[in-house]
């Protein structure tokens, strides 16, 4: 089964417009790769950090991998 955008990110994405925007044009093999990458993060911490730096990209375009 596919995931589902963890919670976290989906917050995240709400608060910059323009990351989720470029989030949404992405692949749907890349950001299932994204949501898999950050739910297998065992620390709040982590996740947190993860989250973070997926956002940042996305506000610029980019993507992690």
């Amino acid at each position: 089964k596919n995931p589902d955008m963890p919670d976290e990110l989906e917050k995240e994405l709400i608060k910059n417009k323009k990351a989720k925007d470029n989030f949404e044009k992405f692949a749907p093999s890349y950001k299932r790769t994204i949501y898999r990458w950050i739910l297998r993060a065992k620390g709040k911490e982590t996740i947190d950090k993860r989250v973070k730096n997926v956002v940042g990209l996305a506000g610029k375009g980019k993507k992690q991998f």
